[in-house]
């Protein structure tokens, strides 16, 4: 069996998406990476196209990963759809309300004065190390 025939649902169109990209010169490797991991599942599905419900259950499967790496994988796949919309007007594009809301960052720690010259008195009492 031919392995490109495995990707055919979106490969094609895919292909010429990632030319495009690194054309205006983005590096484009993990889009690709989820992008081409996408048409395989989609394809081991035996979908003929992308649409509402593939999506959802795709999403679904990726419920093990974070949610803001979810949202990123969700988010190459909605640019690329949008792409696909350019050529296809009817072709499906996921929805940025469906998305997982972004997490909030950590909160950054800000030392008091005090805690900072307590580190740095500290650091004075540290003895010398071998190649320090």
């Amino acid at each position: 069996m031919n392995t490109s025939s495995a990707h055919a649902i979106l490969q094609p169109i895919i292909s010429h998406y990632l030319e495009l990209q690194r054309a205006l010169g983005k590096c484009f490797d993990h889009e690709q990476w989820v992008l081409e991991s996408f048409d395989h599942w989609l394809t081991n599905t035996g979908a003929t196209d992308l649409d509402a419900e593939h999506f959802t259950a795709w999403c679904k499967s990726q419920q093990h990963l974070a949610s803001g790496v979810r949202r990123n994988h969700m988010r190459v796949i909605r640019n690329f759809c949008l792409y696909r919309r350019r050529s296809e007007p009817d072709c499906f594009v996921p929805d940025l309300l469906s998305f997982p809301a972004n997490h909030q960052p950590l909160q950054p720690y800000i030392f008091t004065e005090a805690q900072i010259a307590r580190l740095l008195q500290a650091a004075d009492r540290l003895e010398p190390v071998p190649l320090s």
